[in-house]
């Protein structure tokens, strides 16, 4: 527990950066009252001695997420995944994890308390767990439901995306159907899920009718879009995207590696 005044001091910080956008924070405590604060923006706060043994910030790296472990061991994520750590061999099994994974990384969480315990969770969603029986089952399940949570939010975006795709496919069947347009159109999925692309696909096409001088009575075009396509990633989505190096990332429900007996 950090003193009343550091307390006000942190939650106000929090406030501030907060209306600046950083919209995400993550708060992690330490033995020896020792605590990091971060935020998606890269911004931190810490306290204990902490400074004296991690560097949380270099030129190029800013930490969106850190963890403190036993004997001053950490482990710091950056908002692409990249990580620094030093676990001064407290925790082997996530230190050969984090040497030969080549998988982003979500975020880490160390037991402060106990060696070896450790949580990880990949940018792919995928994760693994070195921890008591006990707290396995409760970390599974909650792993579990978090899983079905976001299958459930990218279902509905892809049914969003898909759903827009066939409502401007339809305008463009209407339009491309007037006369002194050329009787066949093909446009991409890319151009169907994009309204501005769209509208410059159907005006270079009614361009094109005009200069050749089309037929005034043309046929219904045939407009071909993919079915089941991809959309490419959009920043500003408010789900995660898949995005790993690892061409076989790991499907839930997600393995765990060890588990320690109570």
């Amino acid at each position: 527990m950090i003193d009343g005044h550091v307390e006000d001091r942190v939650i106000t910080w929090f406030d501030q950066r907060y209306a600046a956008g950083d919209g995400q924070f993550q708060f992690s405590y330490g033995p020896g009252n020792t605590w990091v604060a971060c935020t998606s923006a890269g911004g931190y706060w810490s306290g204990g001695d902490i400074s004296d043994t991690i560097e949380l910030q270099t030129k190029d790296f800013w930490p969106v997420k850190a963890t403190l472990g036993i004997s001053g061991s950490y482990v710091l994520v950056d908002a692409d995944g990249r990580r620094k750590w030093d676990l001064k061999g407290k925790y082997d099994n996530l230190d050969n994890i984090l040497l030969n994974t080549t998988l982003g990384i979500e975020a880490v969480a160390l037991n402060p308390y106990e060696e070896g315990q450790f949580f990880i969770r990949f940018q792919s969603g995928g994760w693994r767990a070195w921890l008591h029986a006990s707290n396995l089952d409760e970390v599974s399940k909650a792993m579990n439901e978090a899983f079905e949570y976001e299958a459930q939010i990218m279902q509905m975006r892809n049914n969003a995306l898909l759903e827009q795709a066939r409502t401007m496919a339809e305008i463009a069947s209407r339009n491309l159907a007037a006369p002194g347009l050329t009787p066949s159109v093909r446009i991409h999925t890319s151009t169907i899920s994009d309204p501005q692309r769209m509208r410059q696909a159907l005006n270079e096409q009614q361009q094109e009718s005009a200069s050749d001088g089309e037929a005034a009575h043309a046929t219904t075009p045939n407009l071909t879009p993919d079915v089941g396509f991809e959309p490419a990633n959009n920043p500003d989505d408010d789900f995660e995207h898949i995005d790993d190096v690892d061409p076989t990332p790991l499907p839930p429900p997600a393995p765990i590696i060890g588990l320690l007996s109570t």
